[in-house]
């Protein structure tokens, strides 16, 4: 299990992230450097921010419990997800950005009206703490398997640890930290996977073991209702799984993941570089739970634990890895969980301070303070957001009646789903009435309330697939009814959403809207505090191991130093392109016609008359809603 190597390990990480998160809070001047980055993020930085949140302990321990006891079917979410993210880095990423929006609730307001805006806030602020929550319940249960201590323990100072580091944040630190946590997660998920397959005696040896019938039998793709609670991998709920993923991963609501993107070209990259990691890393968090399935089934299924199987990866990590790199699997689950905490702490806070305490301030007739003391505000918002979520885990670690996989598909599909369907439509359609939010998302949410009424009166229920297949259906159905009423649009309304598609169909001119471009300071500063780390780990090799022990531990400092040394490389090439630009008008004048007339001038260059300045494509800027 851990040693002392692996202690140093985690705190020297946790220590780290304090340093990283102080450095990037320079940055936070104002309440759009908190909340979006300013809106002036590289794709790449965006992009491994995105792919973060969406991987959480959940991954490490329920999805790998799944594939341990032969549940592949639970692949089709994460597998819902990257199709979701290739979907949006072709288009729809960049409308997201397009909008100019600083919250979501800024996106609600423009397309629907105020009323949407509150509500949305509100649910916010109940639902964000609660997947929060969960997601620090499930992280509770992976560390104290491996810690060997409490899982009320592990939440009291894995919490304090977030809430922390969440405050001193902001966006830039929550970006930089996602981007080198990220970079940690990849290389020991690869390494684990390499050491797994030569424990086992490679690719194909592993599938020799999987011929056996009773194998064969257990990991059949769909299950039988009644093989599994609540009949999960059945034909139906595969289907509805991954229809209900992909509807919540494409919709309106989910734009705060690019609304920090530097422009719409840079939220499509962001989107495809998140979907390519995905589809990269599924097969290599496949491999422990398969391994630890042939090799470790019945000392996995002894864990005291009530859900032996979701403490398999750790498990397997404990029996594989040298010492030091276990710690490094902590780091890992740690800067998955870490990621999404951090960053809907952040949305929500943001969210409270601009779209819930300006109207509360114009109804007490008092203006609102300045904008660095709004930055305070949010930082306060963000520690009273943290207690709660703590509070929340706690709760739930002390429930019997939810399995840790379940628990995000509930609150999914009982409440989330039937907004999403709504959301989701409003991307496309402009014919949707002002009231169409509150009616249609009512209406698909019949279903629910008529089943929670059931289950608690008359101890009957629906499954997840029927109840998420009668939200769709109804959903659905009330929006195709709410568009026939396309006429009875008041004139004002009908303007301010023609305005909102415009404004999300226009590309962000950066340098008239924003400015200030740093992509080669965003990635000096990366590729230096990611080669600092990959320098760190290179002092797990003092540690006593054997040759293969410390050669595992070389693969994860090259794969670290490896993406450093790029990003230095990348921002010296950034450098001498800014040069070469400022240098040469002929190049200058494609991106800027008016500076290349004025640097034409300075070398003495004829300006003719079809060299005056050219309007360049969007120039006008977009229509603030």
């Amino acid at each position: 299990m851990i040693q002392t190597a692996d202690y140093i390990v985690i705190g020297g990480y946790l220590i780290f992230l304090v340093a990283l998160g102080r450095i990037f809070s320079r940055l936070n001047r104002n309440t759009s450097d908190y909340i979006r980055g300013g809106g002036r993020s590289s794709w790449w930085m965006t992009g491994m921010s995105v792919l973060m949140t969406g991987i959480t302990a959940v991954t490490f321990t329920g999805g790998s419990g799944n594939v341990f006891v032969g549940a592949i079917a639970g692949l089709i979410i994460p597998l819902a997800h990257t199709l979701a993210f290739f979907i949006a880095g072709f288009g729809v990423a960049a409308w997201l950005r397009q909008t100019r929006a600083y919250t979501v609730g800024d996106i609600a307001r423009w397309r629907f009206g105020p009323e949407v805006e509150q509500f949305n806030v509100y649910l916010g602020l109940a639902l964000q703490p609660l997947y929060s929550g969960i997601a620090l319940w499930a992280l509770g249960v992976f560390i104290s398997s491996i810690l060997g201590i409490s899982i009320e323990v592990s939440i009291l100072g894995l919490g304090a640890i977030v809430v922390f580091y969440s405050v001193t944040g902001g966006k830039w630190a929550v970006m930089a930290t996602d981007f080198l946590q990220g970079t940690l997660a990849l290389a020991i998920v690869l390494t684990l996977a390499v050491v797994c397959l030569i424990e086992v005696g490679g690719p194909l040896a592993l599938l020799e073991r999987f011929h056996d019938p009773a194998l064969q039998e257990a990991y059949s793709l769909l299950k039988e209702p009644g093989q599994f609670p609540a009949d999960r991998f059945t034909w139906d709920w595969v289907l509805m799984s991954f229809i209900v993923s992909l509807v919540m991963q494409l919709n309106l609501g989910m734009a705060h993941k690019f609304l920090s993107a530097k422009d719409g070209k840079e939220a499509n990259k962001s989107a495809l570089s998140a979907g390519l990691l995905k589809i990269g890393i599924m097969p290599f968090l496949v491999i422990p739970p398969l391994v630890g399935r042939v090799l470790y089934h019945d000392e996995v299924m002894a864990l005291p634990m009530d859900q032996p199987e979701t403490g398999v990866y750790a498990y397997v990590a404990s029996q594989l890895l040298p010492s030091g790199l276990m710690g490094v699997v902590c780091i890992a689950v740690l800067a998955a969980t870490m990621s999404s905490l951090d960053t809907g702490l952040n949305n929500t806070a943001g969210i409270v301070v601009r779209n819930l305490l300006p109207p509360l301030f114009r109804l007490l007739g008092k203006e609102m303070p300045e904008d660095k003391r709004r930055v305070t505000w949010a930082k306060v918002v963000t520690a009273l957001l943290g207690f709660l979520v703590v509070g929340i885990a706690l709760y739930l670690a002390n429930q019997t009646a939810l399995q840790i996989f379940d628990a995000f598909l509930v609150v999914g599909s009982v409440v989330g789903l039937p907004f999403s369907i709504v959301w989701l439509a409003a991307l496309f359609i402009r014919r949707l009435p002002r009231w169409s939010f509150f009616v249609c998302g009512g209406i698909a949410m019949l279903p629910n309330v008529y089943d929670l009424v059931q289950s608690r009166f008359f101890e009957a229920s629906w499954n997840y697939s029927e109840r998420c297949a009668w939200v769709l259906a109804l959903g659905v159905a009330a929006i195709a009814v709410a568009c026939l009423f396309e006429r009875a649009r008041s004139r004002d309304y009908q303007y301010r959403v023609d305005r909102f598609f415009e404004n999300m169909r226009t590309p962000i001119d950066f340098e008239k809207e924003i400015g200030g471009e740093n992509d080669k300071q965003q990635l000096a500063i990366m590729g230096k505090v990611t080669l600092v780390a990959a320098l760190c780990l290179t002092l797990l090799l003092i540690v006593p191991n054997d040759a293969a022990g410390r050669l595992a531990i070389a693969a994860v400092v090259g794969i670290v130093g490896a993406v450093g040394a790029f990003m230095l490389r990348a921002s010296s090439g950034e450098k001498e392109e800014a040069d070469r630009r400022e240098e040469n008008p002929d190049v200058l004048e494609r991106l800027d016609p008016e500076a290349a007339t004025k640097l034409w001038i300075e070398q003495g260059r004829p300006v003719e008359e079809g060299d005056r300045p050219r309007q360049p494509i969007g120039s006008q800027g977009p229509r603030t809603p």
